[in-house]
């Protein structure tokens, strides 16, 4: 475990990254960096993609990279289990088949990402952005996702098992019919559902639930 960080300026990183280094474990960059707008980003992004990020990924594990902000950033595969990376801006990222347990996210934006597989088990997600992300087969086992924002996000073959979604958005997710264990998910009065969803939840919990129901702006 991480004891002790080891403070590092974000143009270090940049420049780490782009040197080929893939250990940052246990590193604290100052709060709210703002990675999009350094003048490298372009080429941290373009030598990420042609590197073999699944053999050789990325490890932040540990480290505190709070309020971050890199637009698109691509990191597949990276190791970040007990990262602390709470309102972080990472919108549209690729982070698929990442390890991301244990962190703490809350109020992490993730719109629009690409969370495949992806390993949310015990992440403390209050208050994160989900809008349109692709949470297929992502793991969200015990994860604290109260007031989280999923609107209109993709969850087919995600686990729920033990998930807390106690005030969270949940309209227009599609895949619930094909996600896992949310039977066993923790729901409130204020969880946002349309019909639809409030029908696919109650049938696997197999009873009635109260839920906030409200209409799509589709439905009829």
């Amino acid at each position: 475990m991480v004891e002790k960080l080891i403070p590092m300026d974000g143009d270090e990183l940049v420049r780490k990254l782009l040197d080929g280094e893939r250990s940052f474990r246990g590193i604290v960059i100052p709060d709210g960096y703002n990675m999009k707008d350094h003048e490298g980003y372009g080429e941290v992004l373009a030598y990420l993609r042609s590197a073999d990020l699944e053999q050789n990924p990325v490890n932040i594990e540990g480290s505190r990279l709070y309020g971050l902000r890199a637009h698109k950033l691509f990191l597949p595969y990276i190791c970040a289990t007990g990262a602390s990376l709470g309102d972080a801006k990472l919108y549209e990222a690729v982070l698929s088949g990442s390890k991301l347990d244990k962190t703490k996210s809350a109020g992490i934006r993730l719109a629009g990402a690409h969370l495949d597989g992806v390993d949310f088990s015990g992440a403390d997600l209050e208050n994160t952005v989900f809008s349109e992300a692709n949470l297929e087969k992502a793991d969200l086992n015990r994860a604290n996702l109260q007031a989280s924002w999923l609107e209109d996000s993709h969850v087919d073959g995600a686990n729920f098992e033990g998930a807390w979604l106690v005030g969270a958005n949940m309209v227009n997710v599609s895949g619930l019919d094909t996600s896992k264990n949310l039977g066993s998910a923790k729901f409130s009065g204020n969880t946002l559902v349309t019909r639809k969803e409030k029908a696919i939840i109650e049938k696997l919990l197999g009873r009635p639930v109260h839920l906030r129901v409200v209409r799509y702006s589709t439905e009829e």
